[in-house]
Formats: C-alpha cells, sequence, structure tokens
C-alpha cells in the first residue's frame, strides 16, 4: 500500500521554515512525534521506528494537514481515474484542482512561493483585510477619515 509522505514544508503548513537561513530542503523530513523521521520507521503495517532504543510503536505525525488540520495517520491515500470522479458525481478534468476551496494555499504550494502571499490572503482565498468580529473596528477603521471633521 502506498502512503502519501509530504517532502516539502509548505505541504504541511510550515511556510516559515524557508525563511531561516539555515534551512536546507534537501534535508527536511516529516517527522514523527519520537523526532524520527519518516524514513526511521518501517515502510509496512503500523510504521514502527527501526531506531535502536526508541519505543515507538507506530509514526504519529508531528504535523497536520495544510487542507484540513488533521493528523497525516488519519488521512488515507487512494487513487481515483477521471472515470471514477465522474461517476461519482465529483470533479473531474479542467474542473478538479486540488485545493480549489483554498486558492492562496493551492498557488503557493504549486509556484513553490513563500509563506507571505498566503498571509496576505483571507480565508477565503480574498485579500485580508485582517476581519475583526462583528461590530468591532476593523484596523483601518481606528484612523480617521482626512476628509472629516472631528468638530462637527
Amino acid at each position: 500500500m502506498f502512503c502519501f509522505i509530504p517532502s516539502r514544508p509548505e505541504e504541511v503548513g510550515e511556510f516559515w521554515l524557508r525563511r531561516r537561513t539555515t534551512f536546507d530542503p534537501k534535508a527536511w523530513r516529516a517527522q514523527c512525534r519520537c523526532k524520527h523521521s519518516h524514513e526511521n520507521h518501517a515502510a509496512t503495517r503500523s510504521h514502527p521506528c527501526r531506531v535502536k532504543g526508541c519505543c515507538c510503536n507506530c509514526f504519529e505525525s508531528n504535523f497536520l494537514c495544510a487542507a484540513c488540520d488533521r493528523r497525516w495517520e488519519e488521512h488515507e491515500t487512494f487513487f481515483e481515474t477521471e472515470e471514477t470522479r465522474r461517476r461519482g458525481g465529483r470533479p473531474h478534468g479542467a474542473e478538479y484542482v486540488p485545493f480549489a476551496e483554498i486558492p492562496a494555499l493551492r498557488e503557493t504550494i504549486i509556484s513553490n512561493s513563500d509563506f507571505e502571499a498566503l498571509q496576505k490572503q483571507g480565508p477565503s482565498g480574498h485579500p485580508s483585510s485582517y476581519l475583526s468580529p462583528p461590530g468591532l473596528p476593523g484596523p483601518f477603521s481606528l484612523q480617521p477619515d482626512p476628509t472629516s471633521n472631528p468638530h462637527t
């Protein structure tokens, strides 16, 4: 059985790592809570750690899915053909775009751009105005309007 393992920090929402001067993207590995990489765990069954002295009996991700905020072990990897998606009434072909509901995340991952572009986006993928709860002023409403007269 194939199990997808993230190969870049952006795939688990760790966009900030690339900003570190000492970060080596070629050395990055998805890690278990035991602090050992996925490469130190068996590739079959529950994926126990193979590092001598480690008591870890299964790979438990220390990261969350960038799309749904759930752990790696809560996911299944499966493959669908376009025909399977069509028969299931799901988007297919040009209509099927991974992370379509989060355009900023999709573009950041596909283009390998940095986190700044994602930070400028709101949850809907539209430019963020740092939304405030209803009834509270936003950051821009605290500045006086230059055309208004405060004494009227």
